[in-house]
């Protein structure tokens, strides 16, 4: 979802969504928050504003954070499969595969 998205679904007062990933749980939870603060304390819309905008910058940290950490478990489960399959069935297809999953690049051949 877009942080639009998550933004009206909180300020309509909706339950969260989901599948959302942490970055996007946790900005949804803050715009509730800064919604319901703001009308509770009838906060300056200038004051939101700038609060929208702290949150907005934090959250690109976040998702930016998350989408590495994601990358990082794919590969590191790729290389745990590669690596198994090289262990039970020793081969160059498997030695090849295992060191595509680690460097992330077919190995060149090899000429002589």
């Amino acid at each position: 979802m877009t942080p639009g998205q998550i933004e009206d679904l909180a300020f309509q007062g909706k339950s969260m969504p989901a599948g959302l990933n942490a970055a996007e749980q946790l900005l949804f939870l803050q715009f509730r928050y800064l919604y319901r603060y703001a009308r509770l304390v009838e906060m300056p819309k200038e004051q939101g504003k700038l609060e929208k905008a702290k949150l907005l910058q934090e959250f690109q940290k976040r998702s930016t954070h998350v989408r590495h950490m994601e990358k990082t478990a794919a590969m590191w489960k790729a290389i745990e499969a590669a690596g198994n399959r090289y262990g039970i069935e020793p081969s160059i297809e498997n030695a090849d595969a295992f060191f595509q999953a680690v460097y992330g690049v077919k190995r060149k051949e090899v000429r002589k």
